[in-house]
Formats: structure tokens, C-alpha cells, sequence
């Protein structure tokens, strides 16, 4: 999955506006949320550092690692509160190399 939130300042900015927009007056949002999803110039630019310091993986099999894959199908289970299968959600912190033959595909 490419997240494209995060694909620039103005962007992401933009983003986190249309996001908080109608939740101001809501009391079960809380500040922690707001700033999550708002941050200001500094708290971006703090996040694509951070980013950019992931170990960057090169390669089609970048983005087939079993073992991820494996473990979420092992996670997934029947969540009876929504009737729905649902499996851990999870991410690692890796970039990945897009190959030459998707780029096209962008």
C-alpha cells in the first residue's frame, strides 16, 4: 500500500486539514488526535527526517517478504464484535525501491 498523505509539505498540510476539519467541536476527539492528524511545518518535516533515516530495500522482492505476510495471515481471526474476519494490522519500517517496470504504472 503507497501512502501518498505524506507525498509533500503542501499536501500533507492540506490532508490534515480536511481531516480535523468538522472534528473541532467533537469532545471525544482528543488533543493527541488533532495532533496527529495536524501538524504543523515543523512536525512534518521532523516525520519525512525520520523517514528518510528507514533502511531502504532495493528489488521486485522488496515487496514480497514472506515472513510479513505470514505473520498477518496467522493474525487474521473472526472479530465478534463486528461479525468481520480482521486480521493485527502492522507495517515495517522500510522503504522500498520501486522498480522500473511499475513506475510507468504512477
Amino acid at each position: 500500500m503507497l501512502h501518498l498523505k505524506r507525498v509533500g509539505m503542501v499536501s500533507q498540510l492540506r490532508w490534515g486539514a480536511a481531516m480535523t476539519g468538522n472534528i473541532t467541536d467533537n469532545p471525544r476527539v482528543g488533543p493527541d488526535i488533532h495532533a496527529y492528524y495536524r501538524p504543523d511545518e515543523e512536525g512534518v518535516t521532523r516525520y519525512h527526517l525520520g523517514v528518510s533515516m528507514r533502511p531502504r530495500l532495493k528489488g521486485i522482492e522488496a515487496w514480497y517478504r514472506d515472513r510479513f505476510q505470514q505473520e498477518f495471515a496467522a493474525s487474521v481471526a473472526l472479530n465478534p464484535a463486528y461479525g468481520l474476519y480482521m486480521g493485527r494490522f502492522g507495517h515495517e519500517e522500510v522503504l522500498c525501491e520501486i522498480p522500473a517496470a511499475w513506475r510507468a504504472l504512477l
